[in-house]
């Protein structure tokens, strides 16, 4: 995804993070290209609250073998992801019940708007965009 953006958007930064310092190690060694984005060793809210400015794009892809963590679930990460959000998010869920899909629709309606949804054929996997104007 990051070669894409960058070809698409060279002039642009491109910050990654990831909680997994293992998965920023494999990234160094294996996929880093000349698009050389930033890398955070982070959990994502506590970067996000830290940071002081706002993103043009958001790409949220939280998710383990086992589905989403908690902080899908709850109205911090949306109430953050607000105040730091100045264009369109894409949110990779992996919702283990219906019930999950629906309370992540929820949070986004109240916290940053109304978010499309598309379901990705052959995966448990939902894509779900809005765009803050």
């Amino acid at each position: 995804m990051t070669r894409h953006l960058a070809a698409r958007w060279p002039g642009a930064e491109h910050h990654c993070v990831e909680l997994d310092r293992e998965v920023l190690r494999l990234y160094r060694s294996f996929f880093q290209g000349v698009e050389q984005p930033t890398l955070h060793h982070a959990d994502a809210l506590a970067y996000l609250e830290r940071e002081a400015g706002t993103f043009d794009l958001i790409l949220l892809d939280l998710f383990g073998q086992d589905g989403n963590p908690p902080l899908m679930f709850q109205p911090p990460l949306y109430q953050t992801l607000a105040r730091r959000l100045a264009g369109r998010i894409l949110i990779n869920l992996l919702p283990r019940t219906r019930l999950e899909l629906e309370r992540v629709l929820v949070l986004c309606a109240e916290h940053l708007g109304q978010a499309n949804v598309w379901p990705v054929p052959g995966y448990r996997n939902i894509i779900l965009s809005l765009t803050r104007d």
